[in-house]
């Protein structure tokens, strides 16, 4: 169990410890914990070039023709799945 004085020292660590501040510090911390990307929520995760999600939507639109606009969403939604599963797994940084 931790004493008063151990208590009370983890309080004012806290309070520094507020993480980034600026936007650029926000920007490179987004993805501190980023292991696989499968739940990444951006589609194009740091590392992927973002025009593999564009070839693979329309790949998908090749193929499946869509003829209306709600079909049009069912092909959308594969190229997105895909493109989530395919993330690669990302090695933790060593310190």
């Amino acid at each position: 169990m931790a004493t008063l004085l151990q208590i009370e020292a983890n309080r004012c660590n806290t309070l520094k410890s507020t993480g980034p501040r600026s936007a650029e510090g926000k920007a490179v911390s987004r993805f501190d914990a980023f292991k696989t990307g499968i739940d990444a929520q951006a589609m194009v995760v740091p590392g992927e070039d973002p025009r593999g999600l564009e070839e693979l939507a329309a790949e998908y639109h090749r193929r499946f023709r869509p003829t209306t606009p709600s079909r049009g969403l069912s092909a959308r939604n594969p190229p997105n799945s895909s493109m989530t599963l395919m993330h690669p797994p990302i090695r933790p940084r060593r310190k």
